[in-house]
């Protein structure tokens, strides 16, 4: 005689169901604290991807590496270059000012025949001629300006432009037709109206 329950011929009971269920939620809980944790869980027969995309600003610049070491051998040659020509520019500065104190400046006669500067010997070429004291300074503001000839007749009037502004310039500069007439009156700003 077959079974007559298809549970029991499968020989599934009561008690093995409540353990697939105990393993079900064992297995929730621990997928929970994962998750939570922020660690991937592995997954059977699932791909394993990278955790999160790297931005394009966390990512190295290509061949900086390079640059910076290029960089640092380029210093070191011209290093020693600035140094020798910042020791040439002392050295010259030194005999410069040998030179205007008027001493040789450790130059021979042939050498300090030939110094030439701008076509006149050094010893005649000074700071004089191109700067003054200060003590020779006049106070610009105590002098009254004095036009030039011609400006007394040439005064500078107000007019109206073409488009009704009110402009101040020297006679000679305005347009013919924006000049006042010397015959007309002035204009008043209001008409008089008779009365009734």
């Amino acid at each position: 005689m077959p079974p007559v329950d298809k549970a029991k011929a499968a020989g599934v009971s009561a008690s093995s169901f409540f353990d697939l269920k105990a393993e079900i939620a064992k297995k929730e809980e621990e997928f929970a604290k994962v998750r939570a944790s922020g660690k991937e869980a592995y997954i059977v027969g699932g791909v394993k991807r990278d955790d999160k995309k790297i931005s394009q600003w966390a990512k190295a610049n290509p061949g900086v590496h390079a640059r910076a070491a290029r960089d640092i051998e380029l210093e070191e040659i011209s290093k020693p270059t600035l140094e020798s020509a910042r020791a040439i520019l002392e050295r010259k500065a030194k005999v410069y000012d040998k030179l205007r104190k008027g001493k040789s400046g450790g130059l021979d006669d042939k050498q300090y025949g030939e110094l030439l500067v701008d076509g006149v010997q050094f010893e005649q070429k000074g700071i004089d001629p191109y700067f003054s004291s200060d003590s020779d300074d006049v106070d610009e503001s105590l002098t009254v300006p004095v036009p030039p000839d011609g400006e007394e007749d040439d005064p500078i009037m107000e007019y109206l432009d073409e488009y009704g502004r009110t402009r101040t310039a020297r006679r000679s500069e305005i347009p013919r037709d924006r000049l006042p007439q010397a015959g007309k009156e002035e204009e008043e700003d209001f008409e008089y109206v008779q009365p009734f």
